[in-house]
């Protein structure tokens, strides 16, 4: 059976640093593993700064083998999630769903030159929904900027149902810049590929989606997005990004989406 967690952060605590570890979640031969590889909790503020992680770093360490989530960081003032290897590359059973970075009511932060690839052997795939990085930030203020920028997710095989690989949800001053999204592994299932995400009831204020580089050369045979803002309503800045498809794999193909589909980057830029 799973067990809940490798590291845990939990109350008053300032200025940690999580480094140069390799964390490992479970036997490569088993599909259970650490619930919550490495979790950071605090508590939010809804009207005022959060309390009780400030300046938590989580950085350059080698994460696999957990059973759903790599990093969960809940209520963190300026966090800092950089340079780790989230992977699951020599896993032979996986099952269900995973996040690889879940960034919950941050106030200021950064994550930046992360991987998040191979979440199974080759061949090994579940009937999972994938989502690789996460940030929602409500109660974020317009003084303290969230930055995410120059990940790379790459070889995302494993999971056949959905695939958000950036997932963009509820955030105030949140920014997405440089990532690279590759969806160059043939994935067995027929779910949705999203290079970047965002849903329905977001409420954005001054967020950018900038000069990010989305691939298809692989995948499921589902439909695939580049971008996908799910009201042309958002205040989202979305200039200068990159979506390229070359992929024998069936399946309708749109650049993005920005309240209705747009199958190029020139229908896009006409509407937008």
């Amino acid at each position: 059976q799973p067990e809940y967690m490798c590291m845990m952060h939990k109350g008053n605590a300032n200025d940690i640093y999580i480094g140069d570890n390799k964390i490992v979640g479970g036997a490569n031969n088993s599909m259970y593993g650490a619930y919550y590889l490495v979790t950071v909790f605090a508590t939010i503020g809804t009207s005022g700064p959060n309390t009780g992680a400030n300046n938590i770093t989580i950085h350059n360490n080698d994460l696999s083998n957990f059973y759903y989530m790599g990093i969960y960081a809940y209520g963190l003032n300026n966090g800092r999630i950089t340079n780790n290897n989230f992977h699951k590359k020599d896993r032979t059973v996986v099952t269900g769903s995973m996040y690889g970075i879940y960034a919950y009511y941050w106030q200021g932060g950064r994550i930046m030159n992360n991987r998040l690839h191979d979440f199974s052997t080759t061949g090994v795939s579940a009937a999972g929904t994938f989502y690789g990085i996460i940030t929602y930030n409500y109660y974020n203020t317009l003084s303290t900027p969230v930055i995410v920028a120059n990940n790379a997710l790459y070889n995302l095989h494993t999971y056949t149902s959905t695939n958000y690989a950036l997932y963009f949800n509820t955030s105030i001053n949140t920014h997405y810049y440089h990532n690279t999204v590759n969806y160059n592994a043939i994935q067995t299932g027929t779910g949705t590929l999203y290079g970047i995400y965002m849903p329905t009831s977001s409420i954005t204020n001054q967020c950018d989606i900038v000069n990010n580089i989305i691939t298809f050369t692989g995948g499921t045979t589902g439909t695939k997005y580049g971008i996908y803002v799910s009201s042309s309503l958002y205040d989202v800045d979305m200039q200068k990004n990159n979506v390229y498809f070359n992929t024998t794999q069936a399946g309708a193909q749109y650049w993005g989406y920005y309240g209705t589909n747009y199958a190029t980057l020139p229908l896009f830029q006409a509407a937008y």
